[in-house]
């Protein structure tokens, strides 16, 4: 569970696993690569995103295997929970 961008700098853990909603996608997918993450500009604090924190992360060194379960936005709560949980 995490709050804050802050949790992931702090996590001990080597490994950390996100799950994430994502957009235009219709079934859960296991994104490795923070480069296939879209970030938006950035006009204020607010805009921060994840992919935007995380490719931060990589430009300061932080080395941490980072797997996201990207999950759609729509659909059937208890079968695209099925299908994230075969991913992990």
């Amino acid at each position: 569970n995490c709050r804050s961008p802050d949790e992931l700098l702090e996590a001990e853990e080597d490994e950390i696993l996100i799950l994430d909603v994502v957009k235009g996608v219709k079934e859960p997918i296991v994104i490795k690569d923070i480069s296939q993450i879209k970030t938006n500009k950035m006009v204020s604090l607010h805009d921060f995103d994840l992919g935007f924190f995380l490719n931060l992360m990589k430009e300061m060194g932080i080395n941490k295997k980072i797997k996201i379960i990207g999950v759609p936005a729509k659909g059937d709560v208890k079968e695209i929970a099925k299908k994230a949980e075969g991913l992990i």
